[in-house]
């Protein structure tokens, strides 16, 4: 299981694979902005014009059960979407002494709170209000925004988040030798 421990920027990432007691760095793919936006309008637009069928349908319980299908289809856009930002092939070994090590859990402490602080509150509150008002509205468009806020919750948590603060620690009071 690889567990992330370290980002430079949107050039790679560090890994720790903790069976192996070693550290590997991907390379981030080269992201198509254009294409995500495209896909974010198509959703938005479509279900914009969908929300007039699914308003005249009316059946009880469709929007808990429309819930439990955005929850499952964001699990798997997530799992997709972390196995495309990195490029597989560019996986290499790495060897680090022990204060280069520590450098890097610093750094990736800083990074780990800030993206669980800023982040994911602004990720929960997106979903949580996107999901509410859905259920309270009926609008296709608010599940819509929910699922954004939710898959960026599922790419956190498919991190491992507390086996990686954990890491972190370890490596920042020179607990794993590699």
């Amino acid at each position: 299981m690889l567990i992330p421990i370290y980002r430079e920027a949107d050039i790679y990432r560090l890994f720790y694979d903790q069976k192996a007691n070693r550290l590997y760095k991907f390379s981030y793919r080269k992201k198509s902005s254009v294409l995500y936006m495209g896909l974010f309008l198509i959703l938005l637009y479509g279900s914009n014009a969908l929300n007039n069928l699914y308003q005249q349908a009316e059946i009880p319980l469709t929007n808990i059960l429309l819930c439990l299908i955005a929850l499952a289809a964001c699990f798997g856009i997530a799992k997709y979407m972390d196995h495309q930002t990195y490029e597989q092939s560019s996986k290499s070994g790495l060897y680090f002494d022990n204060d280069t090590l520590k450098r890097y859990a610093i750094e990736g402490l800083r990074q780990f709170e800030i993206e669980l602080y800023v982040g994911m509150s602004l990720s929960v509150l997106i979903m949580t209000v996107g999901f509410s008002l859905f259920l309270i509205v009926n609008h296709l468009v608010l599940l819509v925004i929910g699922c954004l806020g939710l898959v960026r919750v599922w790419m956190f948590l498919l991190t491992k988040p507390l086996r990686r603060y954990q890491l972190l620690q370890q490596f920042k009071e020179k607990e794993i030798y590699l």
